[in-house]
């Protein structure tokens, strides 16, 4: 045990790669405990976050972090003040940290920061919105600590995919138990078309992980909402089009869910990154010079392993070069769109195929 313990008091609803960032700087940086005091208060429940936390402590055993539940058991009874007082009586004689974001600072009150200094170190993580006043920060004896994310506001991007800075292994969790963001595509797809979306977005992440394109969680996100908008009937998506992209209604049926997925996905989540939106708006059709991460999510969508045929080859072929795997995908799609009777004289595909692989071939 060291002299000096930081208390990461939060949700953890979920916990994501911003609290750790922090907390392994807070470890070396100050030679400090970390101590994980999640609240009572939650989307989830506590139990649900108590084995997210517990996994991430398995995960992470090579830093001095711990759990406490003090204020958890308490049952929204506790606050701060409550905490930081049990952390000091059975951390004697150390010396105590307490993280907020800009939002803490807002919410806490001068009152009660006041009693916080008279507790704890003040360490201040800011955020990319916060308005923390100068003059507050001196009062409360804050020392700026610009490593990593906390805060109500981090982790509710995190629920809704505008972040995905999440360790693997509770990206599983939340998959595996259908959390959070998961939950709510659930609403929009049947169970068979969230496990294809599932397995394209991880898919696109560990080929974008394996490349240059360094948009490894944006492919994650992309895959996971490319198919966002296909549970619409025809006559709905229709409407939707002449709403967001009248433009669209020139081409097949089939291709009008990738055309609305950007404009639904805004809507469920507030998603509106270019690089996402771009990646998923051709997913179907292909075009002319896509981006990297849109071959990305193209490939993936074609392959995934639920496809129900052997993608091994194409899949090793994506993961060892995502561009060279995106051409033989889309030699191999034209050719079973061929075989198969498939109208692909759209402009899109048309001009898809002609430009990465030399021709139509019709």
């Amino acid at each position: 045990m060291s002299g000096a313990t930081v208390l990461l008091r939060a949700a953890f609803d979920p916990i994501g790669k911003g609290h750790l960032q922090f907390a392994r700087a807070a470890s070396l940086r100050l030679g400090a405990d970390v101590v994980f005091s999640p609240i009572y208060e939650g989307k989830e429940p506590m139990n649900v976050r108590a084995e997210m936390l517990g996994l991430m402590i398995k995960k992470e055993n090579t830093y001095g972090f711990s759990l406490d539940y003090f204020e958890a058991k308490s049952r929204g009874t506790s606050g701060v003040l409550d905490t930081l007082r049990h952390i000091a009586l059975i951390r004697r004689g150390q010396k105590i940290y307490l993280p907020l974001s800009g939002e803490d600072f807002a919410a806490l009150g001068k009152e009660t920061l006041r009693q916080i200094t008279a507790l704890a170190t003040i360490l201040y993580v800011p955020g990319k919105n916060d308005q923390v006043d100068d003059a507050l920060l001196a009062e409360s004896k804050a020392v700026r600590f610009p490593y990593g994310r906390i805060g109500s506001a981090y982790e509710d991007d995190l629920r809704n995919l505008r972040l995905m800075e999440l360790p693997s292994y509770i990206r599983e969790t939340i998959e595996n138990k259908g959390l959070y963001f998961i939950s709510v595509l659930g609403k929009h797809m049947s169970t068979k078309r969230l496990l294809h979306s599932i397995s394209v977005a991880n898919l696109a992440y560990y080929i974008a992980l394996g490349s240059k394109v360094e948009m490894a969680e944006k492919a994650y996100v992309a895959g996971l909402i490319h198919d966002i908008a296909k549970h619409l009937a025809p006559d709905q998506a229709k409407l939707q089009l002449e709403k967001h992209m009248p433009e669209a209604l020139a081409f097949p049926a089939w291709t009008y869910h990738q055309f609305l997925a950007p404009f639904i996905a805004e809507e469920v989540f507030g998603i509106n990154d270019a690089d996402i939106t771009t990646a998923i708006v051709y997913h179907a059709t292909g075009k002319a010079h896509m981006t990297p991460l849109a071959k990305i999510i193209y490939s993936a969508d074609k392959i995934e392993p639920t496809r129900g045929f052997d993608s091994s080859s194409l899949i090793s072929a994506c993961l060892k070069d995502y561009y060279v795997g995106f051409l033989e995908v889309l030699a191999a799609n034209r050719e079973y769109l061929l075989s198969n009777g498939y109208q692909i004289d759209n402009p899109l595909t048309k001009n898809c195929f002609e430009i990465y692989l030399g021709g139509s071939h019709a």
